[in-house]
């Protein structure tokens, strides 16, 4: 990947990214995203200085999170996300998913 260069203010946050790949999506989605992994977007984001994330679940795996708790583990300290949760959503849950790095939620009330 090449360095871009344009200056990029220290601490620079994409704060809206996806990670797509090995997880189940759901049948009912409308579009089929190419995978795009957590060392793909660590890779951009070192080629434009970025130095933190903040990753959304999105809405073609439904409320599995797994692609977004993977993808906070794999960049670490400096990512969180927002995950997307059922209006049945129980208390443990949202515990579960705050400990995996998640400070946001999400309803999709309609379908992908």
């Amino acid at each position: 990947m090449a360095n871009v260069s344009i200056s990029i203010p220290a601490g620079a946050c994409d704060c809206h990214t996806h990670i797509f790949g090995k997880y189940p999506m759901v049948p009912e989605r409308r579009y089929t995203p190419e995978p795009a992994g957590p060392e793909a977007m660590a890779a951009l984001h070192r080629s434009l200085g970025i130095e933190r994330v903040v990753i959304v679940t999105p809405s073609v795996y439904g409320t599995d999170n797994a692609s977004t708790l993977d993808g906070i583990k794999a960049r670490g300290a400096t990512a969180r996300g927002v995950a997307v949760v059922s209006d049945q959503a129980r208390e443990e849950e949202l515990r579960r998913l705050h400990q995996g790095g998640i400070r946001g939620i999400r309803l999709n009330l309609a379908t992908a």
